[in-house]
C-alpha cells in the first residue's frame, strides 16, 4: 500500500512543499515530488539489494550499481539538454528505478516479495481514483493548505477507508499491530 505514498506524492506533494518552504521555491517543487515519488518506488524493490548482500554478491551489486550510473550519465546527455534541470531529474529517477528493477531481478527468488496480485490490483486501482479526482476535479485552484486539507479527506475517503474494506489482511496485520501496542509489547 505504498501506493499511498505515491498518490499522495503526485496530489499534494507540490502543495506540502510550499506550505513548507514559501512560495519562493516554486521553480524546484517539481525536482521534489520526483524525488519523493522515486524513493517511494525505490522502497517497494529495494530491499533486495539486501538479499544480495545477504547472499555475498556484493560483486553482482557492485556491477549493477555501475550500469545505473552508466545509464544515468547517458539519460543526463541527452534529456538535459532536451528537458532542462527536470531532464537531470527524469534521468536520475529512470536509473534509480532501472537499478531496483535489476536488484529485483538478480536477488535470489527465495529472498523476492511482491504483493499479492489482489493487493496490488485494489490499490493501484484506488489510487488511480484518487489521482484522476485529485488531478481532473478542480481542487487545483484553490490554496496550498485548503487543497493540502482537502487531499487529505480524499486519500482518507476514497483510499485508506475502502482499502481496509477489501482487504482483510491488512485489517488483521493493523489490528494485531494495535493489539500488541496496547499489551506493552511493542
Amino acid at each position: 500500500y505504498q501506493d499511498a505514498e505515491l498518490i499522495g506524492g503526485f496530489t499534494v506533494g507540490q502543495n506540502l512543499l510550499l506550505l513548507l518552504a514559501g512560495q519562493d521555491k516554486n521553480q524546484s517543487v517539481p525536482v521534489f515530488v520526483w524525488v519523493t515519488v522515486t524513493y517511494i518506488l525505490s522502497g517497494l524493490l529495494g530491499m533486495c539489494a539486501s538479499g544480495l548482500v545477504l547472499h555475498k554478491r556484493s560483486a553482482t551489486l557492485l556491477a549493477l550499481t555501475v550500469v545505473a550510473a552508466i545509464a544515468n550519465i547517458v539519460l543526463n546527455w541527452f534529456w538535459i539538454p532536451r528537458y532542462g534541470f527536470m531532464g537531470a531529474v527524469y534521468a536520475t529517477a529512470a536509473s534509480l528505478i532501472g537499478l531496483n528493477c535489476l536488484q529485483f531481478l538478480f536477488c535470489p527468488r527465495e529472498l523476492r516479495v511482491l504483493p499479492s496480485p489482489r493487493a496490488f490490483i485494489v490499490a493501484s486501482g484506488l489510487g488511480v481514483l484518487v489521482w484522476l479526482i485529485a488531478h481532473f476535479g478542480g481542487a487545483h485552484v484553490i490554496g496550498n493548505f485548503p487543497r493540502l486539507v482537502a487531499m487529505t479527506g480524499l486519500l482518507a475517503v476514497l483510499f485508506v477507508l475502502p482499502a481496509l474494506t477489501l482487504d482483510r489482511s491488512l485489517r488483521e496485520t493493523i489490528r494485531g499491530y494495535w493489539l500488541r501496542r496496547r499489551a506493552g509489547e511493542l
